[in-house]
């Protein structure tokens, strides 16, 4: 027979599963407002440009988004069109 605790933690899992979800879209959805000021593109090329890394890596559209966003924040953002903008 399960404890408390335990039906506490089955409970909430659909709710876990819920949260996990909503910062998975927005991951990628901020993934995406990067890519298309930087690429200068509209949000299906965006998409389409993580959805192939994705692939092409054999990893989830999640991470593929978590590390581009962080490699982003990390080195500074790149002027539109791709090139280093430098300090003001």
């Amino acid at each position: 027979m399960a404890d408390d605790a335990e039906i506490t933690e089955r409970a909430d899992a659909p709710a876990l599963e819920r949260w996990e979800a909503l910062r998975t879209r927005e991951l990628i959805g901020q993934a995406t407002g990067v890519l298309m000021w930087q690429r200068q593109c509209g949000p299906d090329e965006a998409v389409a440009l993580l959805v192939k890394l994705s692939q092409d890596t054999n990893t989830t559209l999640r991470e593929v988004a978590r590390t581009f966003l962080g490699d982003f924040l990390s080195s500074g953002p790149a002027a539109p069109g791709g090139t280093a903008s430098s300090p003001a």
